[in-house]
C-alpha cells in the first residue's frame, strides 16, 4: 500500500518542480519477518519537463524519512 500526501507543485514555464510525501506499507511472508513487513515514510523531489505533448519526469530524488 502506498499513500501519497502533501503534494507541492511549482510550475515555472516549461519546467515543473513537484515534492511529494509518501507512506509505504509492505506485507509479506513470513508475517514476523521485519524485512518483508514494515512501513516507511518517503519524500520525493521530481523535476518534470515538457516532452511534447506531455510532461515527463526529467529527474527524481527520493529520501526515506
Amino acid at each position: 500500500m502506498h499513500h501519497l500526501t502533501g503534494v507541492l507543485v511549482d510550475q515555472q514555464g516549461e519546467v515543473t518542480a513537484v515534492e511529494t510525501y509518501r507512506v509505504a506499507g509492505h506485507c509479506g511472508q513470513p508475517a514476523g519477518d521485519v524485512r518483508r513487513n514494515y512501513a516507511t515514510g518517503l519524500r520525493s523531489a521530481d523535476r518534470f519537463e515538457r516532452r511534447d505533448p506531455r510532461r515527463r519526469i526529467g529527474d527524481r530524488a527520493t529520501v526515506a524519512e
